[in-house]
């Protein structure tokens, strides 16, 4: 536990560790009971190195989303969860931009491999995290299974995400 508070304490220098925050978040939750405030959890993802302004729009969004809870407490896990599966997604999104992947793209193959993939998610949701949701996210946008992910191949799997997401919504109305 004191190796994950010192990590924690030098996460607001190296970015975002969503294992941090979620330790932080388990460990506000003294009684067990899956909930926090919405001051807890943003003082977790703030402590965890995220902007406060992202902070709130983040925890807002998932409020609004989640607006059948009457009392004030966010349930932490979903919370996190639907954090993380939004963050994944923007960390493909941005590898679509010809700057993003030409800079994880570091032995210059036009594709990127699991390890370079797995680097980037590390920058972006911390190492712990990264290597726990790199293998299955690959392998999803890896549609030809080359071990390799192309710039084809993320156009067709965010595509993919798209018609998904539109099919949801209109499911909604």
């Amino acid at each position: 536990k004191k190796l994950l508070e010192s990590r924690f304490q030098k996460s607001f220098k190296k970015g975002l560790d969503v294992a941090l925050i979620r330790h932080r978040m388990e460990q506000l939750d003294k009684q067990r009971t899956g909930t926090l405030t919405e001051e807890e959890v943003l003082m977790c993802l703030t402590d965890g190195g995220m902007d406060k302004e992202l902070a709130e729009k983040n925890v807002k969004d998932f409020l609004r989303q989640h607006k059948d809870h009457s009392d004030d407490a966010i349930l932490w896990k979903v919370f996190l969860n639907e954090f993380v599966r939004m963050k994944l997604f923007h960390c493909v999104v941005m590898l679509g931009q010809a700057k993003i992947f030409g800079k994880v793209d570091t032995d210059h193959s036009a594709s990127i491999g699991l390890r370079e993939f797995t680097v980037h998610l590390e920058s972006q949701i911390g190492r712990e995290e990264a290597h726990k949701q790199s293998r299955k996210l690959f392998s999803k946008i890896d549609a030809n299974h080359d071990g390799n992910i192309s710039k084809f191949e993320l156009r067709m799997w965010y595509r993919e995400r798209l018609k998904a997401l539109r099919k949801r919504v209109t499911a909604k109305k």
